[in-house]
């Protein structure tokens, strides 16, 4: 904020967010300011901050690697990883031990990313250089599709990319190409691919099992699509930033003009749209159910009010990958587990005290931080167990 960044444009209303991504302009353009806080992330030019004439042949390649089809047939991939992490949770349950579930999730999730988009395990537990694994196996991939265009392809996203990029961006034929990658290639896609895993992490076996044979049944299961949109509507993974334009005047919900030209972002706040009693019923209330009635009802949300992973032409291009991912995770893990936080334990062990740091937030003790992107507070000191059956 002014004077560190500049003036910012807050938006905490869907009526007026539903105008930027209405606006063909304003819509597509992403504030200067915003490369310098995703380099350190993502290592260079990325998806999230490119300028529109860079970004609009990216989102093509990548469109077509996360297209829901496709991800669908990812699936058997990640219930292998799903079964890994549920190993590793049981292991937890019979030590009785404390641990913080969100580390322990982040390294599951590297490792699913990892299976699904390099068809390769990362061995995130066991330690791991990220940018050289990335790079080392697009070298690899490349020589293979070089020397056989016609073979049988894996089903890793990465192969999909190198597949749109190689005759479609460089207008050439690959067998006459170079015998490596195009270095602005190479960096741009393992900053990418970096950036997917940093983003966006019995009873068991027999459910797992039937997703691993029949994947297309991942849709049929409607409520829990509604568990999750409900803990991101609540939980927001972030927020959206779009250039201001001088031509550009946006509309407040009492119909005010408000120009754009002169700030540095205009920035739609997630969190606080997302819990907005103006515009959600018992905004802090966990209610999957407003997924699920119909339109009339009062728990039917308004139009464009749940931005969780943006609306309009650049919102998050691997959003079905993340709802599969998280469907996959619950339909294996929520009916053999029981979790219960362990915060006031951690407190004790870390020697901390309520008075010396904020302990709730709107009642929430897993309330949001930021470490890049958001994590909750203290990274869920928890302990699990393993549910009896009644």
């Amino acid at each position: 904020m002014w004077p560190v960044s500049g003036i910012l444009f807050i938006i905490v209303s869907p009526h007026i967010a539903n105008q930027i991504h209405a606006n063909p302009h304003m819509s597509m353009q992403r504030p200067p300011l915003l490369p310098q806080f995703f380099k350190p992330i993502a290592g260079g030019p990325n998806m999230f901050d490119m300028r529109e004439h860079d970004w609009k042949p990216w989102r093509a390649i990548f469109s077509k690697a996360f297209s829901a089809e496709y991800v669908v047939s990812l699936i058997p991939d990640m219930v292998d990883e799903t079964m890994v992490y549920s190993e590793t949770l049981k292991k937890f349950a019979e030590q009785k031990q404390m641990f913080q579930l969100d580390l322990i999730t982040l390294r599951f999730t590297i490792d699913v990313i990892g299976k699904t988009i390099l068809n390769a395990h990362l061995g995130a537990q066991r330690g791991y250089n990220m940018d050289r694994y990335i790079s080392d196996e697009l070298s690899k991939r490349y020589r293979e599709y070089k020397a056989d265009q016609g073979g049988e392809r894996t089903k890793a996203i990465v192969d999909l990319v190198l597949q749109s990029y190689i005759p479609e961006q460089l207008g050439l034929d690959s067998k006459t190409s170079g015998d490596d990658l195009d270095p602005s290639f190479r960096a741009f896609a393992v900053s990418q691919i970096g950036l997917f895993t940093f983003v966006g992490h019995d009873s068991t076996s027999s459910t797992i099992s039937i997703l691993k044979s029949q994947p297309f049944l991942i849709n049929d299961l409607r409520y829990t699509t509604a568990v999750i949109k409900e803990a991101l509507r609540l939980f927001p993974p972030g927020g959206c930033s779009r250039a201001g334009r001088s031509d550009v005047a946006l509309l407040s919900d009492s119909g005010q003009k408000c120009p754009t030209g002169d700030v540095a972002a205009v920035f739609t706040v997630h969190p606080e749209l997302q819990r907005s009693p103006v515009y959600w019923p018992r905004p802090d209330a966990f209610l999957p159910e407003r997924w699920v009635v119909k339109l009339g009802h009062e728990l039917y949300p308004i139009k464009g009010a749940y931005r969780a992973f943006e609306i309009g032409p650049r919102n998050y291009v691997a959003q079905g990958f993340v709802m599969t991912e998280l469907k996959v995770i619950l339909a294996g893990l929520v009916r053999q587990f029981d979790f219960s936080p362990a915060n006031e334990e951690f407190d004790s062990l870390n020697h901390q005290t309520r008075r010396a740091k904020v302990t709730t937030y709107r009642g929430e003790r897993a309330y949001q931080i930021e470490e890049g992107a958001a994590h909750p507070a203290d990274h869920y000191p928890c302990r699990v167990s393993i549910r009896k059956r009644g």
